[in-house]
């Protein structure tokens, strides 16, 4: 029943039959993202985090002629994103697409147990065994399968396609259930106590080896430039809220330093890094005060919709301005200069909106980080 049923759909990743909803994936992606990837050999895969997860779309006209997969994965860290890079590669990948977060390189968030690298092939094309039978003889399958036939005919639940891009349904509900003010805020102390100071160091750290962090990363284009695959680096965009919170709780050197970091390490291997966290009307879309009114292009602070995905692929893909996007969506080749011009344009931001500073400080101390606050911007 587990085989005909495939609640991980890494059985039947070409023909999901009549069990297409699979709402036991988004939960269990890793395993079910890696086995996926080593079977349909896709030559494009998009690596990331939940914010890709939902929106950027492998079957985006960009990737036409070319099977594209979205390996995103929620909460991924930089080092789970390099093993996925290299699963990729080795399992036939000659394209990748990078969508880079700024709290992955933290390396205070706990590493996480249920990232298997023993599922994926390592840098010698070895290690990564036929392991997906073994959910054949699992208990732990038994409850996915009945929830997956339970589903069989009904769409009110977040799953993931066959192209590995989570649908939206959990952060729908979310939108009409709570609001989107509400969203706001609690993903403000999500990130506040989960991604940027997450217990028991309650702080932000970059790591200082070369086995992580930044090294990562250097390791991660080396080897990119050697199998010679074609490289996409994106910086996706985040809302003006989201990055006055990294402003305002002392974050915004550590920002700095990490895409620094990025565009000198890019720069050495000859790749650019298109940047879309610019402060246009999309980061500052304003967020409404009416329980079930829908934003245009974000579900909560940090996750944007799929119409953003889609011009970013736009942009860094076919070289063409998007048009369904009012204003349209603008993102720029990273250097130094455009970091430098972009904390200008934060600071005037913020300056320009006391009340969300304001907003913003006391979420900061409602999680118990007072002492991170800068001292309050001297506006004009």
């Amino acid at each position: 029943m587990v085989f005909t049923v495939d609640p991980y759909g890494f059985y039947h990743p070409s023909d999901r039959g009549a069990f297409s909803i699979k709402p036991a994936m988004p939960k269990n992606q890793k395993m079910a993202k890696a086995n996926i990837i080593r079977t349909l050999n896709p030559d494009t895969v998009i690596i990331g985090s939940s914010r890709a997860d939902y929106a950027i779309n492998p079957a985006h006209p960009a990737f036409e002629g070319r099977a594209a997969y979205n390996g995103a994965i929620r909460g991924i860290r930089i080092s789970e994103s390099k093993a996925m890079i290299i699963h990729a590669v080795e399992s036939g990948a000659s394209h990748i697409v990078w969508a880079l977060d700024f709290f992955t390189f933290n390396q205070n968030i706990k590493q996480r147990p249920d990232f298997n690298q023993s599922r994926l092939y390592n840098i010698d094309g070895t290690n990564a065994p036929q392991s997906d039978w073994k959910t054949l003889i699992s208990l732990s399958s038994l409850k996915p399968t009945l929830q997956t036939i339970g589903y069989r005919n009904r769409n009110d639940a977040s799953s993931t396609l066959q192209n590995g891009q989570t649908t939206s349904m959990d952060l729908d509900k979310k939108n009409i259930k709570k609001g989107m003010q509400e969203i706001f805020a609690d993903d403000a102390l999500l990130y506040l106590s989960r991604l940027y100071f997450p217990t028991p160091h309650r702080s932000f750290k970059f790591a200082t080896d070369k086995a992580n962090g930044f090294g990562q990363f250097e390791e991660t284009l080396n080897y990119l430039r050697q199998k010679e695959v074609n490289t996409t680096l994106v910086i996706p965009p985040v809302h003006a809220q989201l990055m006055t919170l990294i402003y305002q709780s002392g974050l915004y050197p550590y920002y700095k330093m990490w895409k620094t970091a990025l565009v000198l390490n890019a720069q050495k291997h000859g790749l650019n890094i298109y940047d879309f966290t610019t402060l246009n009307d999309v980061a500052m879309e304003a967020v409404p005060a009416v329980k079930g009114e829908k934003m245009a292009y974000w579900w909560d602070i940090s996750h944007y919709k799929p119409i953003i995905g889609d011009a970013m692929m736009d942009t860094v893909l076919t070289n063409t301005k998007p048009t369904n996007i009012t204003p349209s969506l603008s993102g720029v080749v990273m250097s130094m200069a455009s970091i430098q011009s972009f904390e200008t344009e934060l600071i005037e931001y913020q300056c320009n909106h006391p009340d969300l500073m304001q907003t913003i400080r006391t979420a900061i101390v409602n999680a118990g980080l007072e002492n991170r606050l800068i001292k309050p911007l001297n506006c004009p």
